[in-house]
């Protein structure tokens, strides 16, 4: 896809913003939507290693960038090819991992038989990162998750539908548009504001979202979810909970009134920086969602469209 058509795509669409979608009476109910598919159980969360290296939201970035790239692939465009060197271009400057991590990452995501990373057949030289079927069929999944938030949120509104019957047109759109604005990703993430640190450490969101789910089933703030309950739910450490709450209160965003998390408070300014992020995030969809469905509609590479062998497919 040319990249004008999706700049000129992009520049015309417009949605509703982070603020309009706070004041959507259903936006609490398309927070905990959102909630919940952010933190389904990704591809290889069962690996101690791989959950060691990079978090749940670390990760949901990388398959963001290697699909991305993938998807715009052309084997006789080499400034296309979605090279090892690329990937890290795009991915380090969001600040997830250090270079020496994502090596490691993208090693554990070849064991793991996520991705390949095998020399290009025009040069050798070349190391390719290919996601395998079953990550693009992960990929597929997830999108039409995330994007259920914004049906939830604006009933009558398709977006995600197709992408659930399978419809990879959606996801070659998205995705084209995804990679086009990768620093959009940092503007996102920097709406966390002083939550960002504590999100970022191994199942920091995981652990967070538990809580403000309970929130919003209880009504209120002051919560009793232990620590060791969560333990169980998440598959995580106790260690990990823990840690994460101290750095939490430190920063003043929650107040723990008794040990291992049975009188816990959550500080109405850290919901306002997650309502803040999760508005950002919608607000995104929206405006993603309406770009990606200009493209099928009358794109006419998108209706004829072959994608390029998974990495299975190319050895």
């Amino acid at each position: 896809m040319n990249d004008h058509v999706l700049t000129s795509v992009l520049e015309r669409t417009t949605g509703r913003t982070p603020e309009e979608i706070i004041e959507n009476p259903r936006f609490s109910i398309a927070r905990s939507r959102l909630l919940r598919a952010a933190t389904l159980s990704m591809a290889g969360d069962e690996d101690t290693r791989l959950r060691q290296l990079i978090n749940s939201l670390g990760r949901a970035a990388l398959f963001s960038v290697i699909t991305g790239r993938y998807f715009r692939f052309a084997p006789d465009k080499r400034e296309t090819w979605p090279t090892v060197k690329l990937v890290k271009e795009r991915y380090l400057p969001l600040g997830f991992v250090r270079s020496r991590a994502l090596d490691e990452t993208l090693g554990r995501l070849c064991t793991l038989g996520l991705v390949t990373m095998n020399p290009h057949p025009l040069d050798a030289r070349t190391r390719l990162v290919m996601p395998s079927l079953s990550l693009l069929e992960f990929d597929r999944a997830w999108l039409a998750d995330q994007f259920s938030s914004i049906e939830v949120l604006y009933p009558g509104c398709a977006a995600g539908a197709a992408l659930r019957l399978g419809d990879i047109r959606y996801q070659l759109a998205l995705r084209h548009l995804a990679s086009h604005t990768t620093a959009q990703t940092q503007v996102t993430l920097n709406r966390i504001g002083p939550v960002r640190d504590a999100i970022l450490k191994q199942d920091g969101l995981r652990i967070l979202t538990a809580y403000l789910l309970k929130a919003d089933e209880t009504g209120s703030r002051i919560l009793n979810l232990p620590f060791s309950e969560v333990e169980q739910v998440i598959s995580t450490s106790r260690t990990h909970v823990r840690h994460l709450f101290q750095t939490l209160e430190q920063l003043g965003l929650v107040h723990l009134h008794r040990p291992g998390g049975q009188r816990l408070e959550l500080t109405e300014m850290l919901v306002e920086h997650i309502d803040r992020f999760l508005a950002t995030i919608l607000a995104n969809y929206d405006v993603g969602w309406r770009a990606a469905s200009w493209l099928v509609e009358n794109e006419p590479s998108y209706a004829q469209y072959v994608p390029p062998a998974p990495a299975t497919e190319m050895i």
